[in-house]
């Protein structure tokens, strides 16, 4: 499935490409700069995001128990 992230204020593509859910491409761009992306009910059960960059990221409604944040600024 094509997932596109985008920042929540510009519209801006942040992380764009074919993922299997929103879960399986924040892993797989583990470390990403997503200041201001726009997850608001993202499924992230369980994600692995050490040292993602969330600074001004719009998390309501994400499902973030289990999530892996540590070094995630």
């Amino acid at each position: 499935m094509k997932i596109e992230i985008k920042h929540r204020i510009t519209g801006g593509i942040i992380i764009a490409g074919e993922y299997d859910n929103v879960k399986d491409c924040l892993e797989k761009n583990r470390g990403a700069y997503l200041e201001g992306a726009d997850l608001r009910g993202a499924y992230l059960e369980g994600a692995y995001l050490e040292g993602a960059y969330l600074e001004g990221a719009y998390l309501r409604g994400a499902d973030l128990r289990g999530a892996y944040l540590e070094g995630a600024d």
